[in-house]
Parts: C-alpha cells; sequence; structure tokens
C-alpha cells in the first residue's frame, strides 16, 4: 500500500462553530439598512399603485398611524403600548389588512401581490405592514444629492482611462470599478432610481 504524504483530514465538525462575517457592500451610508422597498423602486411603485387603487384610504389611514407612532428610542414604553393596539378592532392597521385581504380574492389583484409574500418579511401580511410603515417615515431632503455620491470617488482626471477597458491606463482596480459603473447604468435603465440600490 502506497503511503500518502502531507495529507490532512479534518473532521467536518471542526468547522461548526465557524460564522462567516457580514460585509456591508457600497461606501454610501445611504444604503445602511435598507428595505426591500428602498432596493426596488420601481416594483415598489406598482405595489403602492395596486394597494391604492383597492384600499387608498386604508393604506392612507395606517401611514398616518406608523407616522404618530411614538419613537423607540425615545420612549420604549409608549411605543410598545402603541404597537399593542396594531390588532385591535379600531385600528387602522387591521382595516387596511383587511381591506387588501377581501381584494385579494379577485386573481387580478392576488397575482401582482403575492409575489411580495417572499420580499423577507413574514409573508404578504408583513410585508404590508412594513410596506405602510416604510412610506411613513421621513424621505431624505438631499436625496438629488445622493445620486452622484460614486462619481465623487473618481478623479475627474483619470476620465477616460477605460474606454476602451484594454487601454494600459486602465489597470485592474480602475477595470472593477468601470465594470461596476457599468452595470448599474444598465440597472438603471432597467429598475429605475440610481442605480446602486442594493447590490451591483
Amino acid at each position: 500500500m502506497a503511503i500518502r504524504k502531507n495529507t490532512r483530514r479534518f473532521d467536518p465538525r471542526y468547522f461548526m462553530d465557524e460564522k462567516t462575517d457580514v460585509i456591508k457592500e457600497g461606501l454610501n451610508p445611504a444604503n445602511m439598512n435598507q428595505t426591500p422597498f428602498d432596493t426596488n423602486p420601481k416594483p415598489t411603485k406598482e405595489l403602492v399603485a395596486t394597494i391604492q387603487s383597492v384600499a387608498g384610504s386604508e393604506l392612507e389611514a395606517a401611514v398616518q398611524w406608523f407616522a404618530n407612532r411614538p419613537s423607540k428610542e425615545e420612549d420604549p414604553s409608549e411605543y410598545r403600548k402603541y404597537n399593542q393596539t396594531m390588532w385591535s378592532q379600531e385600528s387602522p392597521v387591521h382595516s387596511y389588512i383587511n381591506a387588501v385581504d377581501d381584494a385579494m380574492r379577485n386573481n387580478e389583484i392576488y397575482d401582482k401581490l403575492y409575489p411580495w409574500a417572499s420580499a423577507g418579511y413574514e409573508g404578504l401580511e408583513g410585508t404590508l405592514i412594513n410596506l405602510a410603515s416604510w412610506m411613513a417615515k421621513p424621505k431624505p431632503e438631499n436625496i438629488e444629492e445622493e445620486k452622484d455620491w460614486i462619481e465623487k470617488a473618481v478623479n475627474p482626471e483619470h476620465e477616460g482611462y477605460c474606454t476602451p477597458m484594454t487601454k494600459r491606463t486602465c489597470t485592474p482596480k480602475r477595470k472593477a470599478l468601470a465594470k461596476r459603473f457599468k452595470k448599474a447604468a444598465k440597472k438603471k435603465e432597467k429598475e429605475g432610481g440610481t442605480g446602486w440600490q442594493g447590490k451591483v
């Protein structure tokens, strides 16, 4: 029998406690803690339009309910008490969920809303609640200023260094960035927004 040299065998259980690091991509602070609604602006707009067509006043009342909710950081006790009223019969959120649920008996509405059941929340109901909560949050006023945040990372004097990418001036790092710019431009054209939402 041949002797195998330099062979190390590891028990797979050795790796069971290994944890991977969470990497937050992107330098833009606006990308941190983004929801599926932030990263998918066009589908979100269509979702809101669909809900407004069947439960517009209920959605508006639910958004106002979330807007009036006390701050969790400033008053945790009041925040908990307020949240406990969410499922009472008089709650606008409860009425909003029921109105959308009734409308989903229509197959066309169902087909439009059901894909959102796997948006990362607890089913479609969780998505609807989080949508109203998201709509109640104040949107940043300087959104126009943030659109070109990535362009500021590029030296204007280096414009054209990677056009085409076969140029000598197109170093591996510049080439990688140029590819991401190209991908973001396609994403912007297809989905709208800035093109830099989510993973690029």
